[in-house]
């Protein structure tokens, strides 16, 4: 399967999947700088190009429209402003357009199959990490595993 759109996907579109979203754009403008570096054997890798994008799966009660001051913080630390990013349901865009699917908990995979006509879904191993975030270090766990999930996916799809 050739992956060019990825969608990540959580409850609330304010930290977890925003997290994501910007790690793996990191990842993504890293490996294309690499791909440009003269030595680099541009004939034993796939094309990069991909585009993430974040949003939230349904939540009637959810009325948060921005993203969470505790995960700007500890991304702005790591050199990574999220500050810009709008908060969106998956009601408002094509899911059909993304050709993988990351979601942080089977209950948002139940929330957007209705919206699944096609495209790979993962299920994102937290690491046992809580779905709210508080203090720093619980930042720095969730960042670690999700880094450490955006690695594994950044190796294998352009292995």
């Amino acid at each position: 399967m050739d992956i060019r759109k990825i969608l990540c996907v959580d409850g609330e579109n304010i930290c977890h999947s925003v997290i994501m979203e910007a790690l793996f754009k990191r990842a993504i403008q890293e490996a294309e700088a690499k791909r440009r570096s003269p030595e680099y054997d541009l004939s034993t890798s796939k094309v990069i190009g991909i585009t993430v994008e974040s949003t939230r799966t349904y939540h009637p009660k959810s009325t948060t429209v921005s993203v969470g001051a505790g995960a700007i913080a500890y991304m702005k630390e790591l050199g990574i402003d999220i500050s810009g990013h709008t908060v969106r349901s998956v009601s408002q865009i094509n899911i059909d357009d993304f050709d993988l699917i990351i979601c942080f908990s089977p209950r948002d995979v139940k929330a957007i199959s209705e919206y699944l006509p096609r495209g790979l879904v993962l299920l994102a191993d937290k690491g046992g990490l809580s779905d709210h975030v508080f203090d720093q270090q619980q930042f720095q766990n969730l960042v670690e595993g999700i880094s450490n999930f955006v690695d594994s996916a950044i190796k294998t799809l352009f292995a």
